[in-house]
């Protein structure tokens, strides 16, 4: 997006912000060389009460520290400069490396766009259900109409956020089993800790995560609703035949071109038209009840780089695993162009209070194709290996690197082994290995002189203090590296 540059400050000398193409933004800051590692800690200290997240990290070969969690670039630049870390006006330099196409950002947006063509369907499909007086179609439509303010809010998919802190806490959780206890003076420490929310936060960010998952199972509900009718008015025209208003409609419209056609044959027509139309409308309520099932409950999966692609039936499920949204996008096409099938049956009918409904539903059916066609080519943004955009990558290795180099460093080259086959698991980043192994080492070649990663946890009372001297335990592994193998003489039997 943009650079910063404050060429008169001794703190904070640069500022770069990124945009994904789904609206994610995030921050950079670049320490002057002459700016004390205590200056720096208590800029880590002040954006860590403030709740933006932070990382050290390695931009265009410059040591930086990653923020994310403001809204906009102003929020990040006033805390700097009512904190004097920042002088004067900057020099300010417009990235392009961020312009994306606009189907590059509709993509990504596409649950979003979704939202705002599900909007326009929405309210015909309420107007429907009131003016044929259907209590169950009216419920389907609000049901139809819940997950839309959400996918307009939350559709862009913007859960870089979330997902860096749950990779932390995998990764902490991976850590501990390889080194017994976490350093206190790394970004991850951070990112882990737990913070009081209220219900609406809670709520919140629950959408934020899911909102696929709350489109889908609503349209789940409604398709059940527009099943339940159907099959109330099958059961009512086997019960009680035809209505008589809608009896007399068929026979002043069939006498217009045949005078002689009598009651008895209008009745006839009338019937199958209306069971027609019905056996259509729970087509509709059942194709959008599995759809809506499986594309809340079928968890979105990256195929496993390391892996031989399969093949057959497995292959198949790998496909569907891979997108979901697609599976789910194209069944709920199938139910729509099921409700286009049952308007133009219901067209033909001559009750008057039904056709007056019928043009609402016409407007929904064409709103919401092109909704789905929005939907099918969405990702849910999360699940095995899934991440909602690429800088979250990125940001996972550094998190990764930054642990590792307050490491002894007689461990730190079998740590960088083992943290970078985990990042490369099939239900973690899904990598190769030997890419996110060789990016690791990287970036711990670049934390090293990192002075953001020096500053971090200088506040921090020494572990000697905190702790009792204890004979310290040491996992399998580093004793294993602790010991040299035995020779082959070593291994050979006594003669």
């Amino acid at each position: 997006m943009s650079t910063f540059s404050y060429r008169q400050s001794k703190v904070i000398d640069e500022v770069s912000f990124k945009k994904s193409a789904n609206g994610a933004i995030r921050g950079y800051l670049h320490a002057h060389p002459d700016a004390g590692l205590d200056t720096i800690q208590n800029i880590m200290d002040t954006l860590k009460k403030k709740d933006f997240e932070y990382i050290p990290f390695t931009l265009a070969g410059k040591p930086v520290i990653e923020v994310r969690g403001f809204k906009r670039e102003s929020d990040l630049i006033m805390l700097l400069d009512e904190n004097k870390w920042i002088h004067d006006k900057p020099e300010v330099t417009k990235d392009k490396e961020d312009d994306l196409s606009w189907k590059d950002k509709l993509k990504k947006r596409s649950l979003q766009a979704a939202g705002g063509l599900y909007s326009v369907g929405d309210a015909g499909f309420i107007a429907y259900g009131w003016k044929d007086s259907s209590p169950l179609d009216m419920a389907a439509g609000v049901l139809y109409a819940l997950p839309t303010p959400v996918l307009m809010a939350y559709g862009r998919n913007d859960q870089s956020q979330l997902q860096i802190k749950d990779f932390a806490k995998k990764m902490a959780k991976e850590f501990k089993a390889e080194v017994a206890k976490l350093p206190e003076d790394c970004s991850l420490q951070a990112l882990t800790a737990d913070h009081k929310k209220g219900l609406l936060q809670n709520t919140g960010e629950l959408l934020q995560r899911y909102p696929s998952e709350f489109m889908n199972l609503c349209y789940a509900g409604a398709g059940a609703c527009i099943a339940i009718a159907a099959g109330m008015h099958l059961k009512s025209l086997s019960t009680n035949g035809v209505p008589a208003k809608t009896v007399e409609g068929w026979l002043s419209h069939l006498q217009k071109t045949q005078p002689n056609i009598t009651k008895e044959v209008a009745s006839n027509m009338a019937l199958k038209n209306v069971r027609l139309e019905n056996w259509l409308n729970a087509g509709v309520g059942c194709m959008s009840v599995a759809s809506g099932l499986f594309g809340t409950l079928v968890r979105e999966k990256a195929r496993d780089p390391d892996a031989p692609k399969k093949t057959g039936l497995t292959g198949l499920w790998e496909w569907v695993r891979e997108r979901p949204l697609t599976i789910a996008g194209a069944g709920l096409m199938v139910s729509t162009m099921l409700h286009a099938a049952a308007t133009a049956v219901a067209v033909k009918g001559q009750d008057p209070k039904h056709k007056k409904a019928v043009p609402f539903r016409v407007l929904f059916v064409v709103s919401a194709l092109m909704a789905e066609m929005m939907v099918a080519i969405s990702s849910k943004g999360h699940g095995d290996g899934v991440v909602s955009d690429k800088s979250v990558d990125n940001s996972a290795v550094a998190i990764a690197a930054d642990l590792i180099v307050k490491q002894p460093k007689a461990l730190q080259n079998h740590l960088i082994e083992e943290m970078g086959k985990f990042i490369g698991r099939e239900d973690v980043l899904a990598m190769k290995d030997e890419e996110a192994i060789d990016l690791l080492r990287k970036q711990v070649e670049f934390m090293r002189g990192n002075p953001w990663t020096k500053a971090e946890g200088m506040t921090t009372k020494p572990a000697a203090a905190l702790f009792p001297a204890v004979k310290p335990v040491i996992p399998a592994w580093q004793a294993k590296i602790a010991v040299p193998e035995p020779s082959l003489a070593q291994l050979q039997p006594p003669s």
